[in-house]
């Protein structure tokens, strides 16, 4: 294991030295060839429990989330193709240590008219939208988002555009990758549809998961100058496989943004967990469900260069009580 990370780090520095230049391919019929490359470098400062439940035990207050990812997108008239790899941090589990996925792998037909089709290893097209009218930095980290299926094995996805109606709907077959990637879940069916407006916008996800159950949300923002409201509803009936049998939430959200300037902005988030279940059995591990939690979170976001971001958030609620997040990106 530990000469499969290395071996992989050192085909992570290979391709970021590569990947320098965003074109390293133009054809003479118009076929292109680009690299794409994201790094990111943060963590959690004061943060008790993971993203499912784990409690952590590390000696020091600092949880590292760091993550790196390359791809190759290549186009050639209609038709497109993506292979992205990444390297992050496991903080879902115990020892944190840092994994090497084929995270997407798929090729596309663009119609033209914001029409697409796109089949292969690549997010639900749920996903796309699953914490819209959350402005806080890292939506997740308090309460969490919403918890639809993200990138899936053996996925067929169409997306389009109608006079500011966009929708997309997605179906993915049983992933094989259960503790690698989030390609953990059975055959999914899910999708979109809302209205966008330069105002505001109105939008409504779904998802249905064989034997796991169902989830639905409604979104929402209103932009008025620098100011910038939004929120969403969302309401799960699933079925767990581990810690209890049944379980059914509802998240609230609330979020409000301001641009301070043109780089800097501040936002405020309230939000709000209902969780009811059948049965819960904790572990040795600490396992446990978020019950009843709210939280309320204050992010800023400066924008350094169009390429580097540093985002902070202080966070408040549930059993954590008070933690910080801190992450650097830099896009090349």
């Amino acid at each position: 294991m530990k000469n499969m990370q290395v071996l992989g780090l050192f085909v992570g520095i290979l391709i970021s030295n590569a990947a320098t230049s965003a074109t390293i391919f133009e054809g003479e019929q118009g076929e292109t060839l680009d690299f794409i490359g994201k790094f990111e470098t943060g963590g959690y400062f004061g943060r008790k429990y993971n993203d499912v439940g784990g409690e952590w035990t590390y000696g020091s207050g600092y949880v590292d989330d760091s993550f790196m990812s390359f791809s190759m997108t290549g186009k050639t008239g209609q038709v497109y193709t993506r292979l992205e790899f990444d390297v992050e941090r496991q903080n879902w589990t115990a020892d944190n240590e840092f994994q090497y996925v084929i995270d997407k792998a798929y090729a596309g037909w663009d119609f033209g008219n914001g029409h697409k089709i796109e089949v292969g290893r690549t997010d639900t097209a749920y996903d796309r939208y699953d914490s819209f009218g959350d402005f806080s930095v890292y939506g997740d980290s308090g309460t969490a988002d919403v918890e639809e299926a993200g990138d899936q094995d053996s996925t067929i996805k169409y997306e389009g555009e109608f006079k500011g109606i966009r929708m997309g709907i997605s179906h993915s077959e049983e992933g094989w990758d259960e503790n690698e990637t989030d390609s953990r879940e059975d055959r999914v069916v899910n999708g979109y549809i809302g209205y966008f407006t330069d105002s505001y916008t109105v939008l409504f996800g779904a998802e249905e998961v064989d034997n796991r159950g169902t989830i639905y949300s409604v979104h929402g923002e209103a932009h008025i100058g620098d100011f910038a409201l939004g929120g969403f509803y969302s309401a799960s009936d699933r079925e767990e496989r581990e810690a209890y049998n049944t379980l059914d939430s509802e998240l609230q959200l609330i979020s409000a943004k301001y641009n301070l300037t043109s780089k800097w902005m501040v936002a405020l988030t309230y939000s709000v967990l209902d969780v009811e279940f059948e049965t819960i059995e904790t572990t040795e591990s600490g396992f446990r469900v978020w019950v009843d939690d709210e939280w309320t979170e204050i992010s800023t976001e400066y924008t350094y260069r169009p390429n580097v971001t540093f985002k902070m958030q202080l966070a408040n609620g549930g059993e954590s009580g008070s933690y910080g997040y801190g992450k650097v990106e830099y896009l090349f």
